[in-house]
């Protein structure tokens, strides 16, 4: 009888938060494929009896962020010659103030910490933002040991391709194509509104066989998931956005708190379902052309330009580099083009190529519609 009341519970529970993710997606116009992966048919919160870090444990939740091989996504404007403090202003201060919020014990790393099996002991959660220099194969070894141990992980790939010694160590490997928005998702805490938001995303090209993929991007492109690894696992994510806060970064804390990795391996997921926005119409993009050379920005203004969409009170421009974490554009206009002035900057040869943009229009009635093509541009080199 009762191993009859914990099941019917955990279908009731798995019901729920389905019913709830389909509301809050309501006309965002999602379509449910067969195609893709599939692992499972219900919730993934229909699981009972979670070994949430704080049942297990009276203490304080601890949590270290592993910066040291921070290129300034995390410490900027603090740098080497100013030294690293985590109660001054920096960029990942929003992030580590949220793990606070919830009442975790948070260490940050500063740039040029070399990580050992000592460094990553003692903690129930370890982040690594995206790299810029290279683990060593001793520091990657310490990170598979600690997560085999126990650790729970959150990596966030490289937009630029870096080796990532610690992303391969544990089966994984980031590169590739990028992508402004997701196109498929698995109802789950962690896809709970990334819709709603332009997100640059960058491809997870490898994953080990145990994987569980989350979002995808145009092409089936996986972009979000996550891995069991022994007594551990790791949340693989293809983007820094979460260290800007917002509800994806919540989500994250959340599911990070409340999930072990025996849970995981217990979660069933219902099938991926397709976005499909029941807003205006996707914009047809008209300039710069497909594979166009934009100048400098130093040497001319940029202009984009798009159809005018019927119904449509407002447009969303992003424009993201083929290296960038983050959106050089991320405006709204009521105009059918957006001019950035020339300025005093350049880019630098090796982040010429690649460019890409879109657009999507928001409708009378608030609702956003799909986002057009990703148009690719390249930047001409400097002289």
């Amino acid at each position: 009888m009762g191993a009859n009341r914990k099941l019917k519970s955990a279908i009731i529970a798995g019901l729920a938060i389905l019913i709830l993710f389909m509301i809050e997606l309501h006309g965002q116009g999602l379509s449910r494929r067969s195609s893709g992966v599939v692992r499972g048919r219900a919730s993934a919160r229909a699981e009972t009896g979670r070994h949430t870090l704080r049942a297990m444990s009276a203490r304080p939740i601890r949590a270290l962020v592993d910066a040291s091989k921070d290129g300034g996504q995390w410490w900027f404007p603090q740098y080497s010659d100013t030294g690293f403090d985590q109660d001054k202003d920096h960029q990942g201060k929003a992030m580590a103030d949220a793990m606070r919020t919830r009442g975790w014990e948070v260490i940050e790393l500063p740039r040029g910490e070399v990580i050992t099996a000592d460094t990553l002991n003692g903690y129930d959660i370890v982040i690594r933002p995206e790299p810029y220099f290279c683990y060593s194969a001793s520091e990657a070894g310490a990170y598979r040991e600690a997560v085999a141990g126990g650790v729970r992980l959150f990596l966030m790939g490289s937009a630029a391709g870096y080796d990532d010694a610690v992303a391969n160590i544990l089966g994984l490997r980031f590169g590739g194509r990028r992508h402004i928005m997701v196109e498929k998702v698995i109802p789950h805490l962690l896809t709970w509104r990334i819709i709603a938001r332009a997100i640059p995303w960058v491809t997870v090209q490898e994953m080990p066989v145990n994987a569980v993929t989350l979002a995808w991007g145009p092409g089936e492109d996986p972009v979000l998931g996550y891995s069991t690894f022994s007594e551990g696992y790791v949340l693989f994510i293809g983007t820094s956005a979460t260290i800007c806060g917002g509800s994806l970064l919540e989500n994250v804390l959340e599911f990070l708190e409340e999930n072990s990795a025996y849970d995981l391996q217990r979660q069933s997921l219902s099938y991926p379902l397709t976005i499909k926005a029941r807003g205006p119409s996707a914009p047809v993009l008209i300039s710069p052309e497909p594979a166009a050379v934009m100048p400098q920005p130093d040497a001319e203004q940029w202009l984009f330009e798009w159809d005018s969409v019927p119904g449509a009170l407002y447009y969303q421009i992003v424009v993201l580099g083929s290296k960038a974490a983050f959106f050089l554009v991320d405006a709204g206009t009521t105009s059918t083009s957006l001019v950035i002035p020339k300025s005093s900057s350049y880019i630098v040869d090796c982040n010429a190529l690649g460019w890409r943009w879109s657009v999507r229009a928001l409708g009378a009635d608030g609702m956003w519609g799909n986002w057009s093509e990703e148009r690719l541009f390249d930047v001409e080199y400097r002289p």
